[in-house]
C-alpha cells in the first residue's frame, strides 16, 4: 500500500506537522482503554483520520503506523513483535484505506465545509468497517476470540464513535485549512 501510494504521487508533504501528529498518535496509544484481557480501543485512529483529511493518505499511513509503536515495547503476551507487526500492518491498512475515500468522496463533492465533512464522514465509515474486519478476523485467527464475540464488543464503541468523532475532525480540518 506504501509503495502504491507514492506511486501514485502522493507525498508526506509537510513532516514536521506529520511528525507531531505521529507523536500525538504514540501518546493516544498508550492511553488505550482495554475492553476484553484480548481487546483494546484506542482514540489514536482519529489523528490518522485528520492526518488523512488535511494532507492526504500516505500521512494518514505515517500516522496510523506511527501510533503503533507505543505497543512495540509491550511483553504481556506471547510473541509481541509478531502481534505489534500485525496490528501496524492492519493500522496502514486501515489509515491508507481511509485516506483514500477522503481523496475520492472530496473529489466528487463541492469545495467547503460540507464537501470536507462528507470526506471525513466516509473515512470514518471505511476506517470503522476496515477496523471491525480485520481486528476480528485476527483475533479469531490467533484463537482468542471469535469474529461475532469481537464485533459484538467492539462494534457498539466503533458505531457511536463515529457520529461524535466525525464532525469534531470536519470542523478541525476545515479550521486547519481554512485559518492556517
Amino acid at each position: 500500500m506504501c509503495a502504491g501510494l507514492v506511486v501514485a504521487g502522493y507525498s508526506v508533504g509537510h513532516p514536521f506537522i506529520v511528525l507531531g501528529l505521529a507523536a500525538l498518535a504514540v501518546a493516544a496509544e498508550r492511553e488505550g482503554i482495554s475492553l476484553t484481557p484480548t481487546i483494546e480501543v484506542s482514540v489514536a485512529s482519529v489523528l490518522a483520520i485528520f492526518a488523512a483529511v488535511v494532507f492526504g493518505p500516505l500521512p494518514a499511513v505515517v500516522v496510523g503506523a506511527a501510533g503503533m509503536l507505543a505497543i512495540l515495547p509491550r511483553r504481556d503476551g506471547p510473541l509481541p513483535t509478531l502481534r505489534w507487526l500485525t496490528w501496524t500492518a492492519i493500522r496502514v491498512i486501515i489509515a491508507g484505506s481511509a485516506g483514500l475515500s477522503v481523496v475520492v468522496v472530496t473529489r466528487a463533492t463541492a469545495e467547503g465545509f460540507w464537501g470536507l465533512f462528507a470526506g471525513v464522514a466516509a473515512a470514518f465509515a471505511v476506517e470503522t468497517v476496515i477496523d471491525l474486519s480485520l481486528s476480528s478476523a485476527t483475533l479469531a485467527v490467533r484463537g482468542t476470540g471469535t469474529w461475532t464475540e469481537t464485533a459484538r464488543t467492539v462494534g457498539p464503541a466503533l458505531l457511536v464513535s463515529v457520529p461524535l468523532q466525525a464532525p469534531m475532525v470536519a470542523v478541525l480540518a476545515y479550521s486547519y485549512l481554512t485559518i492556517s
